[in-house]
């Protein structure tokens, strides 16, 4: 929208004060002042005329209206419960306040601008859509029946593993205006086709207009209720079971390298022994060799020979316990390296899981948005062809 759009649509007479908006709802609520505008989703200039007649968003803001949809900015209201269950009630926020919307978490927001819907008007309303490509949502386009007044509680989803922030007076929803078609108590005798079953319409007298966010939940989830999002307890839980492994871990791995050191401790105490036996025999050999200087070389000899077979099998019996102990360790080592890798690979597949989880419910939700617009756009084209 550009300046001299913004500068035309800044002189119309809307309402000034929230009582001039009430007082024009209230003429206008039961009497359509533009009967010549044709029942559909109604374009900027009639949202426009209808907001100066009846007040159907107050306060207007020429910058927030688009081409077929008006958008309303963030209220100073806020209510969700935290990681821990915590109840948290926030009222009266400054505008500019930062408003947290937690990672896999549901938020219930309202809206700065009050609504005033007459009862030929009917209301649905969107995030808007930089808000939708960051991942949030608040569900397939919610329906405001005709003759509500006041602001809305919106449900915020946040299914993302993002933290999110929006300022109060931030722009957040996108609303859509359509006109019902006309009911046969307002058409005149010559206009009628064929004769209608039953002229009655059905005003909305709902004790829920303008409720507060406490009387809504009531009605929701009963006074002690809780909404929160279940991805939520699905993480803790995996977080919980991550930790009980890793736990298992630990206490395995260090039972068998105490295991592995007790077994090494009593090998080195086996070789040391071993060796003090060769010594006790050398120093035997030598005391012999002393007493026997007088014997032949090959006497000699013969005891020599002995002698180096004797530390010749110790020094096997050392070898051979040495060998025996690296292959322990290094089995007990590929054991471990083995339970940390199956770790990693669930952990991987939990993420995955998680993403799956969060696409599909993100797919469905889209799913539903395109099949009720649809569903919608139908039903203005049937309403135009029999016309």
């Amino acid at each position: 929208m550009d300046k001299e759009q913004i500068l035309q649509l800044s002189k119309i007479d809307v309402a000034c004060d929230s009582v001039e908006a009430k007082r024009r709802y209230e003429e206008w609520k039961h009497v359509d002042p533009y009967p010549l505008i044709a029942p559909a989703l109604l374009n900027s200039a009639d949202i426009v005329s209808y907001i100066n007649a009846a007040s159907l968003v107050f306060p207007f803001t020429p910058e927030q209206l688009k081409s077929c949809a008006y958008e309303m900015t963030l209220g100073d209201t806020v209510l969700y419960w935290d990681e821990t269950g915590k109840r948290r009630y926030y009222r009266g926020l400054k505008r500019g306040a930062s408003v947290r919307f937690p990672k896999n978490s549901i938020v219930y927001v309202t809206t700065a601008e009050e609504l005033y819907i007459p009862d030929y008007l009917a209301l649905r309303f969107n995030m808007v859509i930089k808000h939708v490509h960051r991942g949030m949502l608040l569900g397939t386009g919610p329906l405001i029946n005709p003759g509500y007044s006041g602001r809305i509680m919106i449900p915020i989803h946040n299914f993302t593993r993002n933290e999110y922030r929006i300022s109060v007076g931030d722009r957040l929803i996108s609303i859509e205006v359509t006109k019902i078609s006309r009911y046969t108590q307002s058409l005149k005798s010559d206009e009628q086709v064929a004769p209608a079953p039953c002229s009655l319409y059905v005003q909305n007298d709902s004790e829920y207009i303008g409720a507060t966010f406490k009387k809504f939940l009531q009605r929701a989830v009963g006074a002690e209720g809780q909404v929160r999002s279940a991805i939520e307890e699905v993480i803790t839980g995996v977080h919980d079971r991550l930790g009980n492994v890793e736990k298992e871990t630990r206490e395995y791995t260090e039972t068998h390298i105490r295991k592995a050191e007790e077994e090494t401790k009593k090998s080195i105490e086996l070789v040391c022994k071993a060796v003090d036996e060769a010594m006790s025999a050398k120093d035997r050999l030598e005391i012999s060799i002393d007493r026997t200087r007088r014997w032949s070389l090959i006497g000699a000899i013969g005891i020599v020979v002995g002698f180096c077979a004797l530390i010749l099998a110790a020094y096997t019996y050392h070898v051979n316990v040495t060998s025996t102990l690296k292959q322990q360790i290094e089995s007990e080592r590929t054991i471990i390296s083995d339970y940390k890798n199956e770790l990693e690979e669930n952990r991987k597949t939990i993420d995955g899981a998680l993403v799956t989880i969060s696409a599909n419910v993100i797919d469905e939700i889209s799913r539903r948005n395109s099949l009720d617009n649809s569903t919608r756009q139908n039903s203005v084209e049937k309403e135009k062809v029999k016309r």
